[in-house]
């Protein structure tokens, strides 16, 4: 354990060698160690700490109100003699006369930094549940749930602004873990995680549907149905609204006994079987040829990054018929291929030849392509030979998630017909899923 600990994600807590830390002598103490803590990645002027926590004193005595704060910080965290480099004594506090910065060389740790690193751990794909497991024991409430400092408006606006960052990271946690143990059908693993979400954010139906099908899947079918009731009277009297047509289907479907859990993921991915055009020998269809659009790739290629990181984005490409909207997005979408290969990528196109058109077509695209129909984009050149090879050898993910998440999209959104020709070509053996196909099908 580092000699120093300083928990953030809840009532904030301070040790030192294992013993609690309360000799701070004012709340703003708490409040600088906490915010240097979390923004341990630079070094902060003293004259901005000094008014974002006494906006309301001249400078001269605001400096004068940090400098005695730290030296009363630094007593209480035991600080050894402080430097502008972590060597020798290794200070948790790096001060010079311009600075001041928490030492992440030192002997320290951070329960927010141990969060946000379990969340983003290196992994060829969504963090293990272990990992996430991990992570949200560390979240015993909101962040900084016991810090206030009502006479300085920035540093609230920090608060509330992480407080919120922290809480949505911690909700898409247990959301996953949920998910991850159903995947498993390890439901009683699944539950836990489904009602703490629910109980930090009663108006997410997302989460709402997720307890919902638990709770049946575990054979409480009755208590299903009563937390649809719950979760009808929250939405009244929190939003004064109705609950989405999604979460009164799924009561309907709990109701008449129609939820079947889903088949459990097998241990090992199905063999896919790859259509002739997607063989590995035959010609590929030569890419059109770009050049130049190097700063809009660039940027592109910035809130791609972003989003891998976590921090999805919605971007606008603007501009006039012929000034290469479209190349620009097939170029883009080839280098992100390219650089990443567990990338998948799919996408849709608005017509506008026939006035409003089809105002679910770049949805029914979108959702083809990521069912493995893939062959016509290929022919006509929009995508690889990878690229489709790719969301084909993804229907053993895609097919169990349009079966649990989705199945009313089959027939309106999606053809059933040609949804079970491609499954039938690539996954053979699975006769579960093309059974369920089947009847899809034949009811849409």
């Amino acid at each position: 354990m580092a000699r120093l600990s300083i928990r953030l994600l809840g009532p904030m807590q301070v040790t030192l060698d294992g013993q609690p830390v309360t000799r701070f002598e004012t709340a703003k103490a708490r409040a600088l160690l906490a915010y240097l803590a979390l923004e341990a990645d630079r070094p902060h002027p003293r004259n901005l700490l000094a008014e974002l926590l006494w906006p309301e004193r001249p400078p001269g005595a605001a400096s004068a109100n940090l400098r005695h704060t730290l030296a009363t910080l630094r007593q209480a965290i035991g600080d050894p003699t402080a430097g502008p480099s972590p060597q020798a004594s290794s200070p948790y506090l790096l001060i010079t006369r311009q600075t001041i910065q928490l030492n992440s060389a030192s002997d320290t740790w951070v329960d927010a930094h141990a969060f946000t690193a379990l969340l983003h751990a290196p992994s060829p794909g969504q963090p293990s549940l272990a990992a996430l497991e991990e992570a949200v024991a560390l979240v015993r409430g909101p962040f900084l749930e016991d810090i206030s400092v009502p006479d300085s408006p920035a540093f609230e606006e920090w608060l509330l602004l992480t407080r919120e960052h922290f809480r949505r990271l911690a909700l898409d946690a247990l959301h996953q873990l949920a998910e991850g143990y159903k995947l498993a059908a390890a439901y009683p693993q699944a539950l836990p995680h489904a009602w703490r979400h629910v109980e930090l954010e009663p108006c997410d139906e997302r989460a709402q549907r997720q307890l919902m099908r638990l709770l049946a899947y575990t054979g409480q079918r009755h208590a299903a149905l009563a937390q649809y009731e719950a979760c009808c009277r929250v939405l009244a009297t929190e939003l004064g609204v109705e609950p989405e047509p999604a979460t009164t289907e799924l009561s309907r479907r709990i109701r008449d006994d129609q939820l079947l859990p889903p088949s459990p993921a097998p241990e090992r991915q199905p063999v896919v079987r790859l259509p002739a055009f997607l063989d590995p020998e035959a010609k590929d269809v030569a890419a059109p040829l770009f050049v130049a659009r190097e700063r809009e790739l660039a940027t592109l290629q910035s809130f791609l990054h972003g989003a891998l990181e976590g921090h999805g984005r919605v971007a606008f490409v603007a501009g006039g018929p012929g000034q290469g909207k479209t190349a620009l997005l097939g170029e883009f979408s080839r280098q992100a291929l390219d650089a990443h290969p567990q990338l998948l990528l799919a996408r849709g196109n608005c017509s506008a030849i026939s006035g409003i058109g089809d105002p679910y077509l770049p949805f029914r695209n979108a959702l083809a392509m990521l069912t493995g129909d893939v062959e016509a984009p290929w022919l006509a050149g929009t995508i690889s030979r990878d690229h489709a090879r790719r969301l084909w050898q993804a229907l053993p993910l895609v097919i169990p998630a349009l079966l649990e998440s989705g199945p009313a999209l089959i027939g309106p959104i999606l053809s059933g017909e040609s949804l079970l020709a491609r499954v039938a070509c690539a996954l053979p053996d699975q006769a579960g899923w093309l059974e369920r196909l089947r009847a899809l099908t034949a009811r849409a």
